[in-house]
């Protein structure tokens, strides 16, 4: 299936730096596996946005929202010209989207309980996980450490909190890097937080999956790893030099 053009339903601020956009899913991307992504296209400025070959700038997004819905949701924070100017789009602007792709995927037979590291925008293919299971009941535990710089930066903060309401199977740690605030931890995900945080037994039987920056994957991988997690528990996802927590 090639690029489809759709239409933006709504485009707003969620945070001082990012936005969440949904957009009518094209027949292509009703279904799809929580934690897949697509290209996401646009036409250069004062082009026809209904002409398909005029969809030429592109940039991958994981999929927010969770598989079978009548929308797609994405995340984005600004990070250049791209998503500098997804941000100026409104609803009922056309753009073009391709996909899915990706195996950053979660397997509800095969995962049992899952451990999620997120940093930043990173928590994207995660709410997609969460909001399916939820919808669908799923028994499956997940436990979610939520890095970010600060309170304010924290994307998805009231959806996130409304999910651990309505589902028991999840926990929720959120961290800030760079302040001090009532109901967070405060510093990076370490060995002393994770330890603390979950049981031991989890290190062993848990899937791990890891999304956000470079810098931030590597870390992890890295602390999973001291901390004896066999690598073939663990899934990352990789957004490269993006602002993390």
């Amino acid at each position: 299936m090639g690029i489809e053009i759709s239409e933006i339903i709504s485009n707003e601020q969620n945070t001082p730096s990012a936005w969440v956009m949904r957009i009518k899913a094209p027949a292509s991307l009703k279904t799809f596996k929580a934690g897949q992504f697509g290209n996401f296209y646009l036409c250069p400025e004062g082009t026809d946005t209904n002409n398909i070959s005029n969809y030429i700038y592109a940039r991958p997004f994981s999929f927010a929202s969770a598989p079978n819905n009548e929308y797609i949701e994405i995340g984005y924070k600004i990070a250049g010209q791209f998503t500098q100017r997804l941000k100026t789009l409104k609803p009922k602007d056309k753009i073009g989207v391709k996909g899915p792709y990706g195996v950053f995927t979660f397997d509800e037979q095969a995962d049992g309980d899952v451990v999620m590291l997120a940093a930043g925008i990173g928590i994207a293919p995660f709410l997609s996980t969460l909001r399916y299971a939820t919808e669908r009941g799923l028994p499956n535990y997940f436990t979610l450490f939520y890095s970010n710089k600060t309170k304010d930066e924290v994307a998805y903060f009231e959806e996130l909190e409304k999910l651990k309401t309505e589902n028991p199977n999840i926990k929720l740690f959120y961290t800030l890097t760079r302040e001090k605030a009532d109901g967070f931890d405060n510093g990076r995900i370490n060995a002393d937080y994770l330890n603390a945080s979950l049981v031991r037994g989890q290190f062993a039987t848990s899937v791990f999956y890891i999304c956000g920056g470079h810098e931030f994957i590597e870390a992890m991988i890295k602390l999973l790893s001291e901390l004896g997690v066999d690598p073939k528990r663990i899934k990352k996802e990789d957004f490269g030099k993006l602002p993390d927590g």
